[in-house]
């Protein structure tokens, strides 16, 4: 008996070969649709951050693709900083070579943005002969040429600096020697009212100063032209000036700002202009 009982638990003890395990039907095309979905999502997961990498690279490209080009206003001792996108320039260039335009505009012809004031010397005339009958030869249609349109604005940019540069000088030797007043001697720097003593250039330049970000300048002649403008005077002005510099200069200024000051301003100057067109009132009709 006791061998007969060891033989039986020595045999439940071998591992039994002939079993064979069947997955169920249902389990096994569940875990078949469980891979696919999942090697789905891992390709789509691959494309995404391939998309991505190549993203990244084209604006890390397009970034460091920028040259930042420093040039130097003698006259202000300013650095002037300019971006020019070499990157759309190399795009541009073989657009350019198939549709480059008949008689191209001479980039010679643009010149430079430096202030060569000491060392400048006069180039006499008769040049630019080809301009003499009035017309062109060069096509001036930039759009036709990009290489030459994106070359012409980097120029413009540049240049604007040095403009802005000489409203400034013009307008604080305004300020300083004859504020309020019409025009101011270039010479003597003496205030000069003959245009009837309305503030005739600090009017004019109104909505220059709003143009060049001049904010504080321009405000500052805001409450010049609240407080100390007036039209009642007993002089004799020009309607064409006074109409196009005074009229012109208080509408433009409205039409930037939206201050009713100038609105008002304009309105009574208008109204006395109009006078001009009434043989009643002494105009000339």
């Amino acid at each position: 008996m006791r061998r007969a009982a060891a033989s039986v638990k020595e045999q439940n003890q071998q591992p039994r070969h002939d079993i064979i395990y069947h997955t169920h039907p249902r389990r096994q095309k569940h875990q078949q649709e469980t891979m696919k979905v999942t090697l789905r999502f891992v390709l789509y997961g691959c494309a995404v951050l391939w998309a991505c990498w190549i993203l990244r690279s084209s604006l890390k490209a397009r970034i460091t693709d920028r040259e930042e080009i420093t040039r130097h206003n003698k006259n202000q001792d300013n650095k002037i900083k300019v971006q020019i996108h070499t990157g759309k320039m190399m795009m541009l260039l073989p657009l350019a070579a198939l549709s480059a335009p008949e008689n191209p505009f001479p980039t010679a012809y643009f010149g430079s943005a430096e202030l060569r004031v000491a060392s400048y010397t006069p180039q006499g005339g008769n040049r630019f002969q080809e301009w003499k009958d009035g017309s062109t030869p060069y096509n001036t249609n930039l759009g036709e040429d990009p290489v030459t349109q994106e070359k012409s604005d980097a120029l413009a940019r540049q240049r604007r600096e040095c403009i802005k540069a000489a409203a400034k000088h013009a307008w604080t030797g305004y300020k300083t020697h004859a504020f309020g007043a019409d025009e101011v001697g270039p010479v003597s720097g003496e205030p000069i009212t003959h245009w009837g003593d309305i503030g005739t250039t600090l009017v004019d330049a109104l909505d220059t100063l709003w143009l060049m970000g001049m904010m504080d300048e321009f405000y500052e002649a805001r409450d010049w032209v609240s407080t100390n403008l007036d039209h009642d005077k007993d002089v004799d002005a020009s309607l064409f000036e006074t109409t196009i510099r005074s009229l012109g200069g208080l509408l433009s200024a409205f039409d930037w700002s939206g201050d009713r000051v100038f609105l008002e301003k304009a309105w009574d100057l208008g109204d006395r202009l109009a006078k001009a067109f009434d043989e009643d009132a002494g105009g000339r009709g």
